[in-house]
């Protein structure tokens, strides 16, 4: 079994790829948003999240859509306008 990432690095990382693709959060109810963030404590690729949402914000471009490897990609685009 794989050991959960840090809480507050993870809900961080969820909120900034929300914001990077243009997700919002806000309605998300309280259930939902736990299963969301255990989902991104869950991932393999915290640092290569970081990587690319320095990219995106550096830029100034955001991004698109999640990277592939997002536990969260579906729910971020369900969450887009």
């Amino acid at each position: 079994m794989r050991t959960l990432g840090d809480t507050n690095t993870h809900v961080f990382l969820l909120k900034r790829m929300a914001r990077a693709t243009g997700a919002d959060l806000s309605p998300m109810e309280e259930a939902a948003w736990s299963a969301a963030v255990t989902r991104c404590r869950s991932c393999a690729c915290p640092g290569l999240c970081e990587a690319k949402l320095e990219t995106a914000e550096r830029t100034g471009d955001g991004m698109s859509e999640a990277p592939g490897f997002c536990e969260n990609r579906d729910l971020l685009r369900s969450l887009r306008p």
